[in-house]
């Protein structure tokens, strides 16, 4: 079975790495209305006088062009194929947010087949980038600068317990997305409507966690790598002081905590997985809630965990 052809997309240069399918291309086998030729003189071959006549019926290359001017591809036309696209070009993709401008990165043979998206997934590369769309993404990331700090400049003035994250400006332009923490619910009508005269636009506000703010603001952690929630952690799972204990680690809470301030989610990496393999880890399996690791009592797989 013939896979659908697939790249891998950033959208910054240490975050995640995602997968878009390249859009299908059909094209018309069949030869255009006027143009058919009988099927007894198609294995003939042509006389030199019938090639001269057939040459003196051709239209002027100056002549217009009608059926075959939609078939010439435009500025963002995209070829079938990973092999239209390099490393470091430029894609417009859809997204669940909408459309996004990200880079195109190289997927390592070893990992091709874990990245391959479904078939029906709603993830798919649009078009190339044009140079006005990487300018588009340009001015957004200066609009992006200034909203932050008009928006902590009002938080400030208005004395709200909440700390700012992030802004995103999206691709189309419609609006901002405002991500921030808070330990509590912030009323935060009256600096929306100061930000939405200020800008002109939709505002959005996003309370999310403190791993989640981990998540979106990158780091390195004590091993010297990206942090893995910002490059290939798909979920938070939970982790407990006792899987620490189970690998008899150190119990201080400075090597033991993360860059968000809560438990590492490397300390699931050592515990068992869900065939029972020591040492696999069961990071990239969700669902699982056994603190002693997944494949501990025979359980099977993170899904049937303290079932």
């Amino acid at each position: 079975m013939s896979t659908r052809p697939f790249v891998s997309v950033k959208f910054s240069p240490a975050g995640r790495t995602v997968s878009f399918l390249l859009p299908e291309i059909v094209v018309d086998e069949e030869p255009p209305s006027g143009c058919q030729v009988p099927e007894s003189d198609c294995d003939l071959p042509a006389s030199p006088a019938e090639l001269t006549a057939s040459a003196s019926q051709l239209p002027s290359p100056n002549a217009p062009t009608t059926d075959l001017g939609s078939l010439i591809p435009g500025p963002g036309f995209l070829p079938p194929g990973p092999a239209s696209l390099v490393p470091g070009d430029h894609v417009v993709v859809q997204t669940s947010d909408g459309e996004a401008l990200g880079t195109v990165t190289r997927v390592p043979a070893a990992v091709a087949e874990r990245r391959e998206p479904p078939p029906d997934s709603s993830q798919i590369v649009i078009r190339r980038a044009s140079r006005e769309d990487v300018l588009l993404r340009l001015r957004h990331q200066q609009r992006e600068i200034e909203a932050q700090r008009v928006a902590q400049l009002k938080i400030r003035e208005r004395g709200l317990a909440m700390k700012l994250t992030r802004v995103e400006h999206v691709f189309d332009g419609s609006r901002l997305v405002f991500y921030y923490t808070a330990e509590s619910r912030v009323d935060f009508r009256e600096l929306v409507r100061d930000l939405a005269a200020h800008f002109r636009m939709r505002i959005e506000m996003r309370q999310i966690g403190v791993r989640d703010e981990a998540k979106i603001l990158g780091g390195y952690g004590s091993c010297g790598r990206p942090l893995c929630c910002t490059t290939w952690l798909k979920s938070f799972e939970p982790v407990s002081i006792k899987m620490a204990k189970q690998q008899q680690l150190s119990l201080n809470p400075s090597k033991l905590s993360g860059q968000c301030g809560r438990l590492k989610c490397c300390l699931r990496y050592e515990l068992p997985n869900g065939n029972g393999v020591k040492h696999a880890g069961c990071a990239d399996q969700g669902g699982c809630s056994n603190p002693t690791g997944c494949g501990h009592g025979n359980c099977g797989n993170c899904s049937t965990c303290h079932r």
